[in-house]
């Protein structure tokens, strides 16, 4: 059997000659990847979908919900919302506190706008005498205004 010579290349004689060293983690020109290929060949097929993707497909996907006898479509996240907040007026606390969380990241003004519709003007007063003992000077002026309905009358305390 005869065994072939191996190119000056693939030895590293011809590379040692042009300033590359050949050892630990630095193979011979000619061994190593060509431009183009990988080692993994078969690696991650084309087209094939990240959790991200994955996640935004099952959330925005289309479901039948039935309501008082009626039939809905709706996306799942939707869905998801609405199955929270029924469980948070059967009163769970963590429902509740995880649906008035998501109103307030998401809809600040209308969360303030049905407080001051729900509250008295009384309970408003209250809220915003409490605010004010525990808040700065800067702030009070703030909380008063967001306190009081705009229809009623300011309260000598929220002139000042």
């Amino acid at each position: 059997m005869i065994k072939k010579s191996k190119s000056p290349e693939a030895t590293g004689v011809d590379a040692r000659d042009s300033g590359y060293e050949v050892g630990y983690g630095k193979p011979p020109k000619a061994n190593q990847f060509q431009r183009g290929t990988s080692g993994h060949l078969k690696g991650r097929p084309l087209g094939t979908k990240n959790f991200a993707t994955s996640f935004r497909n099952v959330a925005t996907e289309k479901l039948s919900v039935t309501q008082n006898g009626q039939r809905w479509e709706m996306p799942a996240y939707e869905a998801v919302v609405r199955k929270l907040r029924q469980e948070a007026l059967a009163g769970k606390v963590k429902s509740v506190q995880m649906f008035l969380e998501l109103m307030r990241e998401h809809c600040p003004e209308q969360l303030t706008q049905e407080i001051k519709k729900t509250l008295a003007a009384d309970d408003l007063e209250l809220i915003a005498n409490h605010l004010s003992r525990n808040r700065g000077p800067a702030e009070d002026a703030a909380v008063t205004d967001v306190a009081r309905p705009a229809n009623s009358p300011p309260t000598p305390d929220s002139e000042i």
